[in-house]
């Protein structure tokens, strides 16, 4: 039957009822006589309704035409596309200049790369991460190696940079907001300067080294209301401090920082990477010094690398997860965190502070 012909027959079933209802000259048992067909339970498209008769109904004042010749007999599906939803915001930067646009562009490079020195400093600083250290690991082995972070992505007074890590915000175009493009790919690239002081992007960034591949490291990540968010991710990457290669290779990392824009590019502000270090990125970790201190002409800090430069990584990551205050939290195979472990805490909290400074790049360096 189709809906518009039981709705109908429902209307006149009530109608009738109620006028039977309000009948005084009605005997009192009329309803209890009433045939099973006029008693019968209607059912409509949206549920069951009870069609016994009801006493003493008050009609409403206002009666409501339905025009059922307006109803379809079917739902109709119509596709409008990708639904973007609404930005609830009022904040947003400026338009991207065309300027900052390039082969790769717009670019922006961490100026700097503080680490907390402990748990009360990450606390204050607002990491928000799962583990007892709150990320202040990483500080206590670049004071073992006596290693400088932060002065690493610093120019110095001729204008060089020992650590070039610059992002890519993939997508976003000149002229648009960062409300407008809502959402870019977040691509990050070691990098190194030409004789003149510009920006290279270094080939082992991609994928195979090659240049026309992807992108080692990669993060959705959101622009809107002055605000970068990234999605979870892993984060691999290389940082050389003062000639030791740190390879940085973090599970769940999320990366967050205020977000402006000037007429020289895209800037962050008072941002946060945080992810984990398992044993896995430990023992990335040990060969990246491991490497360097048994080059010809090693770094000066290999005399304090001591037991740390003979056997094989993997054996030595306890040793390691020591110098970095210890395992502080358990990883669970889908990933769950928590710092309720005791001898089966197998990974490091880490915390990152960083800002960044707006960037071009000249090419892809050798």
């Amino acid at each position: 039957m189709m809906l518009g012909s039981r709705v109908s027959v429902g209307l006149c079933l009530v109608i009738t009822i109620l006028a039977a209802g309000c009948d005084d000259s009605s005997p009192s048992n009329e309803a209890e006589s009433m045939p099973d067909a006029q008693r019968r339970m209607i059912q409509l498209d949206t549920g069951i309704v009870d069609a016994t008769p009801v006493q003493d109904v008050e009609l409403p004042d206002v009666a409501v035409e339905i025009d059922m010749e307006v109803i379809p007999d079917a739902a109709v599906e119509v596709d409008v596309g990708e639904v973007v939803p609404p930005v609830e915001c009022e904040e947003d930067t400026a338009p991207l200049p065309a300027e900052s646009v390039g082969d790769f562009g717009p670019l922006t490079r961490i100026n700097q790369f503080v680490i907390p020195a402990n748990a009360d400093d990450a606390r204050a600083s607002g990491c928000d991460v799962v583990g007892r250290n709150v990320g202040s690991g990483l500080s206590n082995l670049m004071t073992t190696f006596m290693l400088d972070l932060d002065s690493s992505v610093r120019e110095d007074a001729n204008g060089r940079i020992e650590t070039i890590l610059m992002g890519e915000f993939a997508g976003w175009s000149a002229g648009q907001t960062g409300n407008e493009v809502s959402s870019v790919r977040l691509n990050f690239y070691n990098g190194d300067q030409d004789d003149e002081g510009r920006f290279l992007i270094d080939p082992e960034s991609f994928e195979g080294d090659d240049p026309n591949g992807e992108p080692r490291v990669s993060l959705e990540a959101s622009t809107t209301c002055e605000r970068l968010e990234t999605d979870v991710g892993n984060f691999d990457i290389t940082v050389p401090v003062e000639g030791v290669p740190i390879n940085l290779s973090m599970a769940q990392t999320l990366i967050s920082a205020g977000i402006s824009v000037t007429p020289e590019g895209v800037s962050l502000t008072d941002g946060m990477i945080t992810g984990y270090l398992t044993t896995e990125g430990i023992t990335q970790i040990l060969l990246g010094v491991q490497t360097a201190c048994g080059a010809p002409s090693p770094p000066d800090f290999c005399e304090q690398a001591g037991g740390l430069l003979v056997g094989d990584p993997e054996i030595l990551v306890p040793l390691v997860a020591f110098v970095l205050g210890g395992f502080d939290l358990i990883m669970a195979p889908d990933g769950t965190l928590s710092e309720e472990c005791e001898l089966d805490c197998n990974a490091i909290s880490v915390c990152l502070k960083i800002a960044s400074v707006p960037a071009t790049v000249v090419g892809i360096g050798d």
